[in-house]
């Protein structure tokens, strides 16, 4: 459920594809489940629970703790604010970035970037309140938003359908990889490519 926009990181997941939501002001507030909580990553220990979590939801690409501050960089306040970890009790389980990019295409825009659940809580519906949370930090700071995944992570792409996402066409082959993962996704596909 994460893009990497490092050549290096070896990638058999499909085709980068884009998505777009262009409006942030409706995000819906979703309660994460009893004895769960989302909070701002805070030290070196969630960091290493980031590079666990991405590494065991992740096989297609080479996580390290290096990669995070790669990514994220060294604001710690930023980070503090924008890298969450979901937590069941006291195990760290899902991780979703809310950062931003001030010139995606000529403007700013939120980002969600690096979204990850342990595979023994795939499927428990957290992902969708992880997501909402994440939505309302972007919300706070940006009219618009935009996630990079990989064709073949067909669950996200469907998620982040419902959230109001769209294919975002930045080249002449997106277009035909929409089309296919529209295809795979079937008849209850919500938008056509922009």
């Amino acid at each position: 459920m994460n893009h990497i926009e490092n050549p290096n990181l070896a990638n058999t997941a499909g085709s980068n594809v884009a998505m777009i939501r262009h409006a942030l002001a409706d995000v819906v507030a979703l309660p994460l489940p009893p004895g769960h909580t989302l909070r701002g990553m805070q030290s070196a220990a969630d960091i290493a629970a980031w590079t666990h979590i991405q590494g065991e939801s992740d096989p297609w690409n080479r996580v390290t703790d290096s990669l995070f501050r790669e990514q994220y960089g060294s604001n710690d306040i930023l980070i503090a604010q924008r890298c969450l970890l979901l937590w069941d009790r006291d195990t760290p389980i899902g991780t979703i970035g809310a950062w931003f990019n001030p010139s995606y295409q000529g403007a700013d825009a939120g980002r969600i970037h690096w979204v990850a659940i342990r595979p023994a809580w795939q499927g428990r519906g957290l992902a969708k309140p992880m997501l909402s949370a994440a939505l309302a930090v972007l919300a706070r700071h940006h009219s618009r938003a935009y996630l990079h995944t990989q064709s073949e992570r067909l669950p996200a792409i469907r998620l982040y359908a419902q959230f109001g996402f769209q294919p975002h066409c930045t080249k002449p082959a997106d277009t035909q990889i929409w089309a296919h993962i529209i295809e795979k996704l079937g008849p209850a596909w919500p938008h056509s490519p922009n």
